[in-house]
């Protein structure tokens, strides 16, 4: 089967797979292909969301990084939804590129508006931070997202008494 086979066949998994074995003009030149099935799914996209999952995972391997982080965040309602950011296939292909690609990909996506964010895409974000030794992002989506974590270890200064400094 093709990606595109796979991709219609809401096949995430079987698509990472066959992006696996492509070169990039190949990749490239799924994407018209991908964009006619993202345009099929229209408005019902929750009744096909293994569909819109692997769309969503064959768009990301086939892009350029700019690309991906507009096909990923602008892709339809579907793509913004919190369930799909940590699937497997998703992760498979965007750690298959480059570590350049992927510390692109992290300052596109977070660039994007923060009232676009789920928490999921944040976690992406965090892992490839952590994984190519990027920079970290420092727009407010990203800190936003970032801050508020119980787990993490950050040293604040207490505030001082200034009542107490007079």
């Amino acid at each position: 089967m093709t990606v595109i086979e796979r991709v219609r066949a809401g096949d995430a998994d079987g698509a990472a797979r066959e992006l696996a074995g492509l070169t990039p003009a190949q990749r490239r030149d799924c994407i018209a292909e991908l964009k006619e099935v993202r345009r099929e799914i229209g408005e019902k996209w929750w009744l096909k969301c293994d569909v819109l999952q692997a769309l969503m995972v064959a768009g990301a391997g086939c892009h350029t990084a700019a690309s991906a982080a507009a096909w990923l965040s602008t892709g339809g309602p579907g793509f913004r939804q919190d369930d799909s950011w940590d699937q497997p296939a998703l992760l498979t292909v965007i750690e298959s590129r480059p570590p350049e690609w992927r510390s692109a990909l992290v300052a596109k996506l977070a660039e994007r508006r923060a009232a676009s964010w789920a928490t999921r895409k944040y976690q992406l974000l965090e892992h490839l931070v952590l994984t190519t030794g990027c920079d970290v992002p420092t727009s407010d989506g990203f800190v936003t997202h970032w801050f508020p974590w119980p787990d993490l270890d950050v040293r604040v200064p207490p505030q001082r008494d200034r009542r107490r400094d007079r």
